[in-house]
């Protein structure tokens, strides 16, 4: 009798244990996290993007261990200016659009003094462009250079920087142009700026710059002979260059070695032609002769009243028709 109850009990636990065990399916749970993956699909465009947005600027250029980045027109950007561990803002707003000409005004407000904004005003401009640059590695600050142009296409350079001290910002300007910053800029080598000189026809020159607490200052000579004096480097144009000049009088001139230091003299006669190709805007200019030889002459710029380029004590205008700007 004990025998037949076990097997019935042991009959009634299996067909209890299958009831239990029935319904429960092991794949439901398996099939859950593909329920879950169809779920975030489907809100993705909710989610935030990583587009760029319109504040700050993009990411400053680095290159050769060196700093700077475009300012662009109404974007504001953040820079350390003066390396306090602290973001500053630099903005670029035109105040006033007109129908021929605008009015910016760049202003740099430090984080330390939010209340003490620098503003920097240019008037009846055409267009601006602007950088942030670390023109001197040890002098523990950035510097915020710009160039703009206005009448009749002159152009003023400009920046803002910290004071030797580092109390305060303060700004200067000179007569160049900076229509472009090249990839390559550094501390060391500056920038490449353009001004204006009458020295053997009216041509814009460049030069490399950079800004210490003194202004803009030669970086270094230009390319090719560059002589004992940084200097100014005459534009060079493909084909005909209208800058060379065609002697009515002739010239004595001082051909110079690879190193800039005169040779000797020699006498360029008349209807040969002398090529513009450096000069220190005040004490001497380098041509090329129509060999190909380098030279230097002696000039002399006076102003005011008397007015003139003078070259070995002759004004230049005896030497060659000069290609004035009008």
């Amino acid at each position: 009798m004990k025998r037949i109850i076990t097997v019935i009990i042991a009959a009634l636990l299996a067909a209890s244990l299958a009831a239990c065990t029935g319904p429960v399916k092991p794949a439901e749970p398996t099939d859950k996290p593909v329920e879950t993956e169809q779920v975030t699909d489907a809100p993705a465009t909710e989610e935030p993007t990583e587009e760029p947005t319109a504040e700050p600027t993009a990411e400053p250029v680095v290159d050769n261990d060196s700093y700077y980045t475009k300012l662009e027109v109404g974007i504001p950007y953040e820079a350390d200016i003066d390396l306090d561990g602290a973001p500053d803002t630099i903005v670029i707003n035109n105040v006033r659009e007109g129908e021929y000409d605008n009015d910016y005004t760049i202003t740099v407000t430090r984080a330390c003094a939010p209340d003490k904004p620098l503003k920097y005003s240019m008037t009846h401009c055409y267009d601006v462009f602007a950088w942030v640059l670390d023109c001197d590695k040890d002098d523990n600050t950035l510097d915020v250079v710009f160039s703009y142009d206005y009448d009749s296409d002159d152009w003023t350079c400009a920046a803002i920087r910290m004071k030797a001290d580092g109390s305060d910002l303060v700004n200067f300007e000179d007569y160049m142009a900076i229509p472009e910053i090249p990839a390559s800029f550094s501390g060391e080598q500056g920038f490449v700026t353009y001004t204006r000189f009458d020295i053997l026809g009216t041509h814009d020159l460049s030069a490399y710059f950079t800004v210490d607490d003194s202004g803009f200052v030669f970086a270094k000579g230009g390319e090719g002979l560059t002589g004992p004096f940084s200097v100014y480097s005459y534009p060079v144009y493909e084909g005909e260059d209208y800058s060379t000049l065609t002697l009515l009088r002739e010239m004595e001139v001082y051909p110079v070695d690879e190193n800039g230091q005169r040779t000797g003299t020699r006498t360029v006669p008349v209807g040969d032609t002398v090529t513009p190709v450096l000069t220190d805007g005040e004490s001497f200019a380098v041509v090329r002769l129509s060999d190909g030889t380098l030279a230097e002459i002696d000039v002399e710029v006076t102003t005011g009243d008397d007015w003139g380029i003078f070259i070995n004590g002759v004004n230049q205008d005896e030497y060659a028709e000069i290609p004035y700007a009008d």
